[in-house]
């Protein structure tokens, strides 16, 4: 993920956005882009590596659809220099102890990017992931579901509530049917941060189910500015809920995942 948020206006490579430029030109970067995988692939010969691309999602205009493609793309170093469509998210996906405005905004607008990074993905040959965020928290829990949330979850028969020993033992399985077996039960609009917000926006439709993985931000009680905790630790506010979104049978956590190599 080399040269990560280049939207944004904090590191030397930053281009900022179409409407905020910086003095680095997306020429400048696209260049500086394409001679690291130049060397890095064709001079030293490395082909076990995938490179991220990922804008600041902070800096992408929101106003539509169009204008979402038009600010994630802006120096896009192009398809032969990425493997992986990502962006990095703050600001929908804030840090939890983050007690931001218009959670239900920030959910559209959550969805709206991974259905763009999705879409661009699946029309490019590439893989979708969100390669950086927050730790969904206090700002999310704000957020009311939907009738169109509740059929996101319906539809996989998640128990999504406090129960959580009736949900466990329906999630004993790998897949959706073993979650139908689950008590239907009304979700608990408190505390529910993972699996109302972000999973509900995670399964919102094909494209937005196209993105691969999500990485918090790390586990760090003095990290300035970003939450103590990019995922919740036992007996937190959220790890009730947080166990809940792990039970989901489209969530895979790195300890359940097949051999990979």
């Amino acid at each position: 993920r080399p040269f990560h948020e280049h939207t944004g206006d904090w590191f030397w490579w930053c281009t900022g956005s179409p409407a905020q430029p910086t003095d680095t030109t997306p020429e400048q970067f696209v260049a500086l882009w394409r001679m690291t995988v130049d060397y890095l692939r064709d001079v030293r010969g490395l082909h076990n590596v995938l490179y991220a691309y990922s804008p600041d999602r902070s800096r992408i205009d929101m106003s539509s659809e169009g204008t979402c493609e038009a600010g994630y793309l802006y120096a896009y170093p192009g398809d032969d220099y990425v493997d992986v469509l990502g962006f990095d998210d703050y600001w929908d996906i804030a840090p939890a102890d983050v007690e931001a405005e218009q959670p239900h905004e920030r959910h559209d607008d959550l969805i709206t990017m991974l259905t763009v990074v999705g879409r661009l993905a699946r029309e490019r040959g590439k893989l979708a992931a969100a390669t950086e965020v927050g730790s969904p928290g206090e700002f999310a829990s704000r957020y009311v579901m939907g009738a169109e949330d509740e059929a996101a979850l319906a539809g996989t028969g998640f128990c999504a509530d406090a129960a959580d020993d009736g949900c466990a033992a329906a999630g004993g399985g790998a897949n959706a049917a073993d979650f139908g077996t689950a008590k239907a039960a009304a979700p608990s609009e408190s505390d529910s941060p993972w699996t109302h917000y972000l999973l509900t926006a995670a399964l919102a439709n094909d494209d937005t189910r196209r993105v691969l993985w999500y990485m918090p931000w790390r586990n760090d009680p003095g990290a300035a500015g970003t939450g103590a905790y990019g995922t919740p630790v036992e007996g937190s506010r959220y790890a009730a809920d947080f166990r809940r979104f792990t039970k989901h049978p489209f969530i895979r956590m790195a300890d359940t995942l097949p051999p990979l190599y």
